[in-house]
């Protein structure tokens, strides 16, 4: 655990961020919005961030976004309330506690008195006007970030304007002000070239680049706003035809029920980041008991996941379906690159894993 204090415990708020390094404060200050922190001395910016953690202003704007977070980790995950720990952990990002190692595994949070004095004073209600304007905001880069998985700026604010018509508006300094917070506690949403990047595109050098090519030419699939906000739920999948199929597949197989939706929504997340592997899921497959026999067995399983596939929204196709694109043009398109055909090969590598080629394996 990072910033763990293993010093005499102090409840004064200067005494505690002078125990911190001058990264912990320099990061800090970013969420304080300390201009040219990295030009300051650590004394100098110890009485900066002070002055900034004490006034009440930032510390509702920090507070109304934990706790956006914290009610939206709790309605995804069907939790009542998060545990005092994990609330700890949160607010202590935003430099409202600091931990202490009091040895043998132990440790001290602390609240500093001043920072008490000020949030014991602030009225509930102006928290809860800032966290829902933020979670206005906040549930649409949320559902921008899981449909399209990348997004010009300039599309979000139209989007989010023209479904926001007849009530407040966006502007980019106000969204840009909003997307820091965002960061602070969710998954983050990465700025790139006027475009906004879901980290899991940021993780390996050329992802990005390689859906960007593989969607130029097409349009973004624009879906009313209580359909879109579906997607702020990073546990949402559109429960399709081919989805109830291919559960019906596996629940004859898998003895647990929990075990198949774990399953399908792996399958969902690659085929939406249009990463699917039949081998690494038949192996997944076989780890939790399943077995597969023959030919017919991967095939039968195969054609199911190709239709599920063929029909989850990509964001190679911002947003749009392989079917979508094929009811749109006739001819055959790019979008549909999840299979070629729905069967294996002779002398392709057996999906089962084994090593061997298909037909001295299954394909006998």
């Amino acid at each position: 655990m990072k910033n763990i204090i293993k010093k005499p415990i102090k409840t004064e708020l200067k005494d505690n961020l002078n125990y911190m390094n001058l990264d912990y404060l320099k990061n800090i200050a970013k969420v304080y919005e300390v201009d040219k922190a990295y030009k300051m001395k650590k004394q100098e910016l110890v009485d900066k961030l002070f002055e900034k953690m004490t006034d009440e202003n930032y510390l509702i704007s920090n507070l109304a976004a934990y706790y956006e977070h914290e009610e939206y980790t709790c309605s995804v995950k069907g939790d009542e309330v998060v545990s005092e720990s994990i609330k700890v952990l949160g607010l202590a990002k935003i430099g409202l506690y600091f931990l202490y190692d009091l040895g043998d595994g132990n440790i001290e949070s602390i609240m500093p008195e001043e920072i008490k004095k000020v949030i014991n004073n602030i009225e509930e209600n102006k928290i809860q006007l800032i966290k829902s304007r933020y979670s206005e905001v906040f549930n649409y880069l949320r559902a921008f970030k899981n449909f399209y998985g990348i997004f010009e700026i300039d599309f979000f604010l139209n989007i989010f304007n023209e479904q926001h018509e007849n009530e407040e508006g966006l502007s980019l300094k106000e969204l840009m002000y909003y997307l820091d917070k965002y960061n602070l506690h969710n998954n983050e949403i990465v700025n790139y070239n006027g475009m906004l990047v879901c980290e899991a595109l940021c993780m390996f050098e050329g992802d990005i680049d390689k859906v960007l090519e593989e969607r130029e030419g097409k349009e973004y699939c624009i879906l009313e706003k209580e359909e879109l906000l579906n997607y702020s739920n990073d546990y949402y999948m559109k429960k399709t035809v081919y989805y109830y199929n291919l559960e019906e597949y596996l629940l004859k197989h898998l003895k647990y029920k929990k075990d198949v939706e774990g399953i399908i929504e792996d399958i969902n997340i690659e085929c939406v980041m249009d990463t699917f592997d039949i081998q690494n899921t038949i192996m997944r497959l076989h780890d939790m008991g399943m077995e597969i026999h023959n030919k017919k067995d991967i095939e039968k399983l195969f054609k199911l996941c190709v239709e599920f596939g063929n029909n989850t929204p990509k964001w190679i196709n911002k947003g749009w379906t392989p079917a979508d694109l094929m009811k749109k043009d006739s001819k055959e398109t790019s979008g549909l690159n999840l299979v070629v055909s729905n069967k294996v090969g002779r002398n392709d590598p057996c999906p089962c894993g084994s090593g061997k080629k298909y037909k001295k394996c299954c394909g006998k």
